[in-house]
């Protein structure tokens, strides 16, 4: 159980940064 809870912030925090990095691609993209 204790593997599980630390693995779900790790997976959380992996795609926000995929968000993020997404979001800063598109706002290249316009600039």
């Amino acid at each position: 159980m204790r593997g599980l809870l630390l693995d779900e912030p790790l997976e959380r925090s992996s795609l926000l940064m995929q968000k993020m990095d997404a979001e800063g691609e598109n706002i290249r993209q316009l600039m």
